[in-house]
């Protein structure tokens, strides 16, 4: 599979949304909660707050810590990829 998800022996995309988990849901620190795409995360540090910064440069400061964010990360990861498998298994 390349970067754009592209499925090299049947040619389609597959979902990277993973049946609707595509994004990770964190909180603001004003308590406003959030979807990020999960995929676009450079790093997540303490700062004491925790920062996530993206691939695109934002950065965000969240109520979650630093591995309440690495498991939401590695739960949508997961989901992913027995989605993959479930569907290679067709």
């Amino acid at each position: 599979m390349d970067r754009r998800g592209t499925n090299e022996t049947s040619g389609t995309i597959l979902e990277l949304k993973c049946e609707g988990m595509h994004m990770i849901e964190v909180t603001r620190l004003q308590s406003q909660k959030i979807i990020v795409n999960a995929d676009l995360i450079e790093f997540v540090e303490e700062t004491p707050d925790t920062m996530i910064t993206t691939t695109t440069g934002k950065k965000l400061l969240v109520k979650e810590s630093v591995n309440e964010v690495i498991n939401k990360v590695i739960v949508y990861r997961r989901q992913c990829l027995i989605m993959k498998l479930a569907r290679t298994k067709r």
